[in-house]
């Protein structure tokens, strides 16, 4: 009898996208003998699938998706769908996402490594579609042990200011052949003499080693950050991340790093210890001391511009003179003296300011302006403290006197 045609539906939504966007591929095929749905440069052999399926792609480039079947008659029907990607401008890049090797049998590990280049606020590395590593360095590695046979799909996400790039590989698990049955000896009338039982002996597990362990800088100043880095060997199970004891990443891969900011509780010193164990429980420990340092005090003057309200010495400023003064976060101070323009610098210690005699040039424009201007000069460098007040800026002396108050205009 005549082998029937086959009923396949492939499709695509959408079929145009930016970097880092998904696709959504359905399938539907009945009455075959095999089913592969694989993308452009990948090995259909190695990505079989059901009759009925779906799965979510993130094409990195304009590139073909095929679905390839295989019929009962043994003759084989493709469909191809074309996905168009127009590039994220300024999203991160992806230079590299590899899984080393790329098949393996179940009870083995690979090994996933990736670097990342561009403005990148956050990385996040999936497994079928599941984050494992929400906030994954920038350039790094995972080891992954499948614990079931099928494709696996590792997702790295690069998120950035400019958008969103996404990139997939895959390893194919496959099961572990079962071993030969061994064939039972027939009887012989021969008896055989016994033989000594062989006591089994256990080999010694071989310990865990940590080859490297760093973790930098080891001083920072409250709310900073650091980057641990770490690689092991030897008979190495687990790897957990310690921070003053207490654990912050539990099985963590073998080898790899991760940012963290310490909690802001003020200036301490930080011990950080990287602990790798084998299948006995056998330890190996590092430790790293990170000195946490208080922060600057914050300069509140920091680009900002006011206006000169009154003097102590000639009270409120006359209409028509304009007296400002603009405070740059670099410690100059600059502006208009009512007359002149003028250049100085200042420098702020909490509370207290020191401000030096002002450079203005010698134009003369007349009274009341010269007569503002020449005071405000040589009140100046009498401010021993400062005091912000909602809008108002008010000098004091070293006595305690207010001597220039301002209102805020930037």
């Amino acid at each position: 009898t005549q082998t029937p045609a086959p009923n396949i539906n492939f499709t695509a939504n959408p079929t145009t996208i930016t970097a880092g966007q998904s696709v959504l591929f359905q399938w539907r095929v009945e009455n075959v003998q095999a089913v592969f749905f694989y993308s452009e440069g990948q090995d259909w052999r190695n990505h079989g699938v059901a009759g009925v399926g779906q799965s979510t792609e993130f094409p990195p480039r304009t590139m073909n998706y095929f679905l390839r079947v295989v019929q009962r008659d043994s003759s084989v029907v493709e469909r191809t769908i074309r996905i168009t990607v127009n590039p994220a401008p300024n999203a991160p890049v992806i230079n590299n996402l590899s899984v080393t090797p790329p098949q393996i049998t179940l009870g083995q590990c690979v090994r996933v490594d990736w670097s990342i280049s561009g403005q990148v606020n956050r990385v996040a590395l999936l497994i079928n579609n599941a984050p494992v590593w929400d906030g994954a360095p920038i350039s790094g590695s995972y080891q992954d042990c499948p614990a079931a046979a099928g494709t696996r799909i590792y997702t790295l996400q690069a998120f950035g200011p400019g958008g969103t790039t996404t990139q997939q590989v895959s390893v194919n698990v496959q099961n572990i052949p079962p071993t030969a049955t061994p064939v039972p000896q027939q009887p012989t009338n021969t008896p055989v003499p016994p033989t000594a039982t062989p006591v089994p002996t256990t080999p010694a597990p071989e310990p865990p080693s940590i080859q490297s362990f760093s973790v930098a800088p080891t001083g920072i100043e409250q709310g900073q950050c650091v980057i641990a880095s770490w690689s092991t060997g030897g008979g190495t199970t687990r790897v957990q991340l310690q921070r003053d004891g207490a654990a912050i990443w539990d099985n963590a891969p073998l080898n790899g790093s991760i940012q963290d900011c310490p909690p802001n509780t003020g200036p301490a010193t930080i011990r950080y210890t990287l602990a790798a164990y084998n299948n006995a429980n056998q330890r190996d420990s590092r430790d790293v001391q990170v000195q946490v340092n208080a922060a600057p005090p914050q300069n509140p003057l920091a680009n900002t511009t006011w206006q000169l309200q009154t003097t102590n010495v000639n009270g409120v400023v006359p209409a028509g003179v304009s007296v400002t003064a603009f405070f740059s976060s670099d410690g100059s101070l600059s502006g208009n003296g009512g007359c002149n323009s003028y250049n100085t610098s200042y420098t702020v210690n909490g509370q207290a300011i020191t401000i030096q005699m002002p450079l203005a040039s010698g134009a003369l424009c007349g009274e009341p302006a010269d007569g503002v201007e020449q005071v405000y000069f040589s009140l100046l460098p009498q401010a021993a403290t400062f005091e912000i007040n909602g809008n108002q800026l008010i000098l004091r002396n070293s006595g305690g006197q207010e001597i220039l108050r301002y209102g805020r205009i930037g």
